[in-house]
């Protein structure tokens, strides 16, 4: 991988994370609205973006790593110097980290929406089920003192 293509995935990541954002907003709106239909289709889209995500990360990594560059702006900042890219690349990287942490703070966000969404349904499932029938035997499998008949002679 010569110097262009690391500067040549990073472009490209930075396009597949700005579409993810996208993606993730139109999320947000579909679970406020409650349009479900619509989240699977988002979901289905969202699934290769994550994998080139990855991908092009591992990609990345591995450059580093066979110039035995650290993992971290450091490596990059170093890798850039060496291939005179310095403006090109740190510039690029910085706005996919910015875009990626957008990313996960939405993420978030729409996941805080869903598990109320789950705490709501699990309450009204509650409400229309009423309340729990208490089971006939303990743990043990015993029946539990409140269920114990005694004997007639006993009363």
């Amino acid at each position: 991988m010569h110097n262009a293509s690391l500067l040549e995935l990073t472009l490209s990541d930075l396009n597949i994370a700005t579409r993810l954002l996208e993606l993730i907003e139109l999320e947000h709106d579909a679970l406020v609205n409650r349009k479900f239909d619509l989240l699977g289709l988002l979901l289905d889209e969202k699934q290769p973006l994550l994998v080139q995500l990855d991908q092009h990360n591992h990609l990345r990594s591995a450059q580093l790593q066979r110039l035995g560059l650290p993992l971290s702006r450091e490596g990059l900042l170093a890798y850039a110097e060496r291939f005179e890219q310095d403006d090109q690349l740190i510039e690029a990287a910085d706005q996919l980290t910015t875009i990626i942490e957008h990313c996960k703070e939405t993420n978030n966000r729409n996941g805080q929406i869903i598990k109320a969404n789950q705490y709501t349904v699990a309450s009204m499932l509650e409400i229309l089920q009423g309340p729990p029938v208490p089971s006939l035997y303990n743990r043990r499998g015993h029946l539990p003192r409140s269920n114990y008949q005694r004997p007639l002679s006993q009363v």
